[in-house]
């Protein structure tokens, strides 16, 4: 799309360095949009569209992945000293289990109070030190 503007800009540049009437002089004493205060108009917008197209060009997904990236030489560096390393093994054990708990509660129904046991169920989670 910018590029399209600007192509569209360029093309009215050149349409008032072209224009016939001006080599004729048959203007008459009218104003045109290819007097010389007007032209600098499309060219004020090509520089307002190219710093947009700068600033797209900047904030580009592939330039921020691009940006990443190492030479061949480093990534073969890199896997000699993971294959040349001693190998860790880290465990991690987390426990936990079950504890039901019960309470009595009261419940009413149809004016009448009655108890019952609630069962509550619960997971104990224990880290080793």
């Amino acid at each position: 799309m910018l590029s399209l503007l600007v192509s569209c800009c360029l093309v009215a540049l050149a349409w008032c360095k072209l224009d016939l009437d001006d080599v004729t002089g048959h203007r008459g004493g009218l104003v045109t949009a290819c007097d010389d205060n007007y032209v600098y108009i499309p060219v004020a917008f090509i520089l307002m569209m190219y710093v947009v197209y700068l600033v797209e060009c900047w904030h580009c997904r592939l330039r921020a992945e691009l940006d990443d990236r190492v030479d061949a030489s480093t990534v073969y560096e890199l896997i000699r000293q993971l294959t040349d390393a001693m190998p860790i093994v880290w465990w991690r054990a987390i426990c936990y289990h079950y504890v039901r708990r019960t309470r009595q509660v009261a419940r009413y129904r149809n004016g009448d109070a009655f108890s019952s046991t609630q069962v509550l169920p619960s997971v104990l989670l224990t880290m080793p030190q």
